[in-house]
């Protein structure tokens, strides 16, 4: 049966063409310009999902979407917000009341059949988890042998894995970044460095490195104990040594696929730095995760890059087995003046984002340990990853 989409917008001719895209995709729509009469809709037809516009007059989509969450049994519908304007306050107020995305219109149908069915597929998801039988907890180690004949592998509940397309892309300050913004919205996190010769997570957050994943390269992989180390309330870190001159041995693929095995936990998220390209431990975690995140710079040859490493990701056929494949922009300093549609176009995936950090922000963030999304929480960076972490996290 088709799902039943709620759409809320008072102007006229937007309402008619978000329905009529809606449709055209199979969905089963309602229509409301006003927040009343949107929740009137709302509790009669108990919808899968609200597409709610923010400027509307008498009841604006704040306080419509703070009065479904409050909703007593409907209350964890998915919410998408639109708006006009592209700033970031309105973007982290609709966030703060509940919402699960946010589009700027005029958004393109392509954009949003595509959000409306990820948000969806992931809502399905957490309904059948919540459904489903309570996990048994079993205090034996699992038999390693039979487990790695298994194939494929059910990827673990939220691994993101975010690799560069060229060194220096920032990848390893976006995975910090979306670490933090998952842990800051109350998710359990683990912050894992697969980055074996920059072992840069631990200079970020300052953390010294005794032992790491660089001294477990002689240990058998059913025998492999994680070295787990805690960072805050909802953030533990798995970190590997700086490594620049291979003087110590690195881990092998067997032991990076227990490892992320020992990770996988109802409701958990395992944020992964994969370094640059597509390493020996890149071909194990990213069968593995259910979101892939393609860290470049606005520049020509990196965009380049970016496509050529995407286009060998494709090509292993993960979308096949559920695993999405996104592009993430970064630039330090000046904000990049390129326009999305056409770097999409060009890669032929989803930018998710264009982040701009400051030097200011960088700098204060690596002298306190923390994320620039601490350190700036209502800046245009700490706005798009949070995006990014309701985008990712399973509500």
């Amino acid at each position: 049966m088709a799902e039943t989409l709620l759409v809320v917008d008072d102007h006229l001719e937007t309402r008619e063409a978000i329905v009529m895209t809606l449709e055209s995709s199979g969905y089963t729509v309602l229509a409301a310009e006003s927040g009343l009469v949107a929740l009137n809709l709302f509790e009669q037809h108990n919808p899968d999902m609200v597409l709610l516009d923010i400027s509307m007059p008498e009841m604006n989509g704040y306080e419509v979407c703070r009065q479904i969450r409050a909703h007593p049994t409907q209350g964890k519908v998915p919410v998408i917000m639109f708006s006009a304007n592209d700033d970031a306050m309105e973007k982290l107020t609709g966030f703060n009341v509940g919402a699960d995305d946010y589009l700027v219109k005029p958004t393109r149908s392509e954009e949003l059949l595509s959000r409306v069915e990820t948000i969806l597929a992931r809502s399905s998801r957490q309904k059948l988890l919540a459904e489903s039988e309570p996990v048994v907890q079993h205090t034996e180690r699992l038999d390693y042998e039979a487990w790695m004949s298994q194939e494929p592998i059910q990827p673990p509940s939220g691994l993101i894995a975010l690799l560069g397309a060229r060194g220096g892309a920032g990848t390893t300050t976006a995975a910090i970044n979306l670490a933090f913004s998952l842990a800051d919205i109350g998710k359990e996190v683990t912050l894992i460095d697969l980055d074996l010769l920059q072992g840069h997570l631990s200079m970020y957050l300052n953390k010294r490195v005794d032992g790491g994943l660089n001294s477990l390269s002689n240990v058998p992989a059913d025998r492999f104990v994680v070295p787990f180390m805690p960072f805050d309330e909802h953030i533990q870190l798995i970190l590997s040594r700086p490594n620049i001159g291979l003087n110590w041995p690195l881990i092998s693929p067997e032991q990076v696929k227990w490892l992320v095995q020992e990770c996988k936990q109802p409701g958990h998220y395992g944020v992964v730095d994969l370094g640059t390209g597509l390493s020996p431990l890149a071909e194990v975690v990213l069968p593995q995760a259910t979101h892939i995140l393609v860290c470049l710079k606005p520049e020509r040859i990196a965009i380049l890059a970016a496509k050529h490493l995407m286009a060998q990701i494709d090509r292993k056929g993960l979308a096949d087995h559920g695993v999405e494949t996104h592009a993430l922009m970064l630039t330090f300093g000046n904000r990049a003046e390129l326009p999305q549609s056409a770097i999409e176009e060009f890669l032929g995936h989803s930018l998710v984002g264009m982040v701009t950090i400051t030097g200011k922000e960088i700098n204060q963030a690596v002298n306190e340990a923390t994320s620039v999304t601490r350190v700036s929480p209502e800046g245009q960076a700490a706005i798009v990853f949070k995006q990014l972490a309701h985008q990712f996290s399973y509500q």
